[in-house]
This record gives C-alpha cells, structure tokens and sequence, in this order.
C-alpha cells in the first residue's frame, strides 16, 4: 500500500452499521451504569450545586436566662406606661378643646386602652401612690370614658387651680402648659420624663400667663392685666383679689365684671363696672 493510500484510509467514512452498533454500546453501559447499585464505599456522584443558593444548616437557640426574661418583662412593663401616657395624653387634648369651647358635656364617647395596656393596668396603679391612682382612675374607667361629661372633674382636677376661672384666657396654650404638680409628677412617674411646672407659659407678647409662690397665683390676659392674686380652693378664689366675669348684658361687646377681694371664698369690697371686651379679654365662664 502506498502513502497515498495510507492516509486515504485514516480518513475514511467509519461504515453506518459500525457507528450504530457503538452508539448502542455506549448507551447501554449508560443505562447498566444508571441503574447499578454502589458498592460499598464507592462515592455516588454529588449533584451540581451550581446556580443554587446553600441553606445554613439550623442552630438551636439557648435557653434565655432568668435575667434575659427579667429584662423584657421590664421592658414591656416600661413600654405599657409610656402607652397609658400617650392614651391619657390623647384624653386630655380632647378635653382641653372641648372645655374652652362648646363644653365637655358636648363629647362623644372616647377610646379606652388597648386590651394589652388593660392587662397591665393593675401593675402599674400598684406602683403609684394612691393620690396618683385617685387622678388617673377616671381616665381608664369605661364608664367614663362612655359618658364624657363626668370626666370634667377629673380633667379639671389635673389643671392649675385657676384654671376653671379663666380657661378662655388661654387660647394660646397647650393643655400641658396649666398642669398641676400632681398631674405633672404622674406623666414623670409613666415616661420617667422631668416636666416643668408652668410650661412655655408666656403669650406670644413675651407677658407671662401666671406667676406663683406657693399656693398663691398670679394671672394676667395677654394684655397684660391682672386678673387675679390669690389662692385657689375648688377652682375658684378662696383669698385674695380677682376679677371676675359678671352676669351677661345685652350688648355683645360690652362684659360686667366683678372687682374685690375674695375671703374665705366669699367677695368682699366688691365693685361692678362694665368693660369693653376686645380690651380686656376677659373670658365667659
């Protein structure tokens, strides 16, 4: 055989019956291999894991600790009295308008605590001393809270003792600015948060609203004019001088008010005049 001849050969066309006969040699080893079992510490062949995303395998949690359990039962005890704040917080606001306009008697029914904060409810009037527990009682009655109008007495007996006497003087105010040092030491002891007696109390002139030494207060209108220098019992002047709104005239612009001295409650060295109300700004009560 020539050269020629040899490498003619090398690359001639394998015959079709010979190709087949391998192609079917080849798929049965593929089958017999598929479907045998492995022997004994043969290495089955891992599944590609690519394009897939591994699962860590799971770690148990530990057990947590008496102290851990402490600690988040104090935390939601802490975060159920910051809750009855902002519930006693959204009350007052609601009242506060309602005093100082058409009338707390006026109100629809208010929303009570969530069932979770009525749960903690009992903790935490444990905590507080019972002068305390006797201010917040009405505020998480339903009763109350159901029929507005019986929680104006408790409402007032959160505000400074002048307060019923000249509500209408106030127009600038939050409510929180006439807190009482009781009302004041109940939002302290429900957010562990210092508050201010006489909050941001100056009228948007620079005159401030009231003074106080003690048990005596001083109020004036934005004017400027002193509306009273006393002492307070029951929201009303117990000693000293105020002046008062008197009985309604018919003269829309026009207010009769009473001048004197209060003792015991009662007027003494009383004097009535009549005075334009835009001047003084004496409020309806």
């Amino acid at each position: 055989m020539g050269i020629g001849s040899f490498f003619a050969s090398l690359f001639q066309k394998e015959p079709e019956d010979r190709t087949e006969i391998r192609e079917l040699h080849v798929e049965k080893e593929q089958k017999e291999r598929a479907g045998r079992k492995p022997v004994s510490g043969e290495q089955k062949p891992k599944p590609s894991t690519e394009g897939k995303t591994e699962i860590p395998p799971k770690t148990e949690q530990p057990e947590p600790s008496e102290e851990d359990k402490a600690k988040a039962a104090r935390k939601e005890y802490n975060q159920a009295r910051k809750e009855l704040y902002q519930h006693l917080n959204r009350t007052m606001k609601v009242l506060y308008e309602a005093d100082r306009a058409e009338g707390i008697e006026s109100l629809a029914a208010l929303d009570g605590p969530s069932d979770k904060l009525a749960g903690y409810l009992p903790r935490i009037m444990e905590d507080l001393p019972d002068n305390l527990k006797d201010l917040l009682n009405p505020f998480i009655t339903e009763e109350f809270l159901a029929r507005p109008a019986g929680l104006k007495e408790a409402f007032h007996a959160m505000m400074l003792p002048f307060y019923p006497a000249y509500k209408k003087e106030f127009d600038e105010f939050r409510y929180n600015t006439c807190l009482n040092r009781d009302a004041l030491d109940l939002f302290r002891r429900l957010t562990g948060r210092k508050y201010r007696l006489g909050y941001r109390n100056n009228y948007s002139s620079g005159t401030a609203a009231f003074e106080w030494k003690k048990d005596r207060y001083k109020v004036y209108n934005k004017d400027g004019v002193l509306l009273c220098d006393g002492v307070f019992k029951d929201g009303a002047v117990w000693d000293g001088y105020a002046i008062l709104a008197g009985e309604d005239v018919d003269d829309p612009n026009w207010k009769l008010v009473k001048k004197g001295f209060y003792k015991e409650g009662e007027f003494r060295e009383t004097a009535a005049e009549y005075v334009y109300r835009k001047a003084v700004g004496l409020a309806d009560r």
